[in-house]
């Protein structure tokens, strides 16, 4: 199913066609396909969970930023001729082993990351360490962002690689997928509902939901264990 497809069918089983305009278009249903899919995926990790994105960083470039990332595990640089994998340290620690603002730190091989605190209400120099790598915020304060520092400041072009946990994809268009839209469409469905019923606050209904859930995220997470374990007696035998 794609966005379009989840959508008629929640308003279908909610009986909340208000929630759709007279051509079926969104008037609010896919704020609860949105918010219940976001629900699913901090429910239960499974194959898709995991992810990694790829972002350039330019010479004397210190940290990078992205978007819907839930945890962050492992942190990869390339560059033109190999690729290797940086030690994840403290934010203090780093502040502590590089005490001078960026723009005075001798450039050098990304070593070391660490989570950035990215706020939009720590107003500091963007070269500045001495607040813990604080930065100014793009305009309109995008706290969506997360994003970590490396250090010291690359003396190449690099490539950063971010494995970690990530959510699914927003549902923007009708013609969107996802996940949970193409392989678990029923659950998505259910999910949206749930959080339908939450809003309104109808705890009993909630509870109804839930159950129908977790039974469902049961087997998803039993498909995901066998396979964690296939690949386990792959490896060690």
């Amino acid at each position: 199913m794609n966005l379009g497809d989840v959508r008629t069918e929640f308003v279908k089983l909610s009986g909340r066609e208000d929630l759709i305009n007279s051509d079926d278009s969104d008037n609010g249903a896919d704020f609860f396909i949105n918010s219940g899919q976001k629900f699913l995926d901090r429910r239960i990790d499974f194959r898709k969970s995991t992810g990694r994105i790829f972002k350039p960083l330019s010479i004397n470039g210190w940290y990078v930023s992205f978007e819907r990332c839930r945890s962050i595990d492992k942190v990869w640089a390339n560059d033109s001729e190999e690729r290797w994998e940086i030690k994840r340290k403290d934010l203090y620690w780093l502040h502590n082993q590089f005490p001078e603002i960026v723009s005075s730190t001798d450039s050098g091989n990304a070593k070391y990351w660490a989570p950035a605190n990215l706020r939009g209400v720590d107003i500091t120099n963007v070269n500045g360490i001495g607040t813990l790598f604080n930065y100014v915020m793009p305009e309109g304060n995008q706290e969506d962002l997360d994003g970590i520092v490396i250090l010291p400041p690359t003396d190449t072009a690099l490539t950063i690689e971010v494995w970690g946990k990530f959510y699914s994809p927003k549902l923007r268009n009708d013609n969107d997928v996802s996940y949970w839209s193409t392989r678990a469409e029923d659950t998505l469905i259910l999910a949206a509902l749930y959080r339908l019923e939450i809003f309104y606050r109808n705890t009993e209904g909630a509870k109804d939901w839930l159950a129908a859930i977790d039974l469902d995220l049961m087997d998803i997470d039993k498909d995901t264990v066998h396979e964690d374990n296939v690949n386990v007696d792959t490896l060690e035998g």
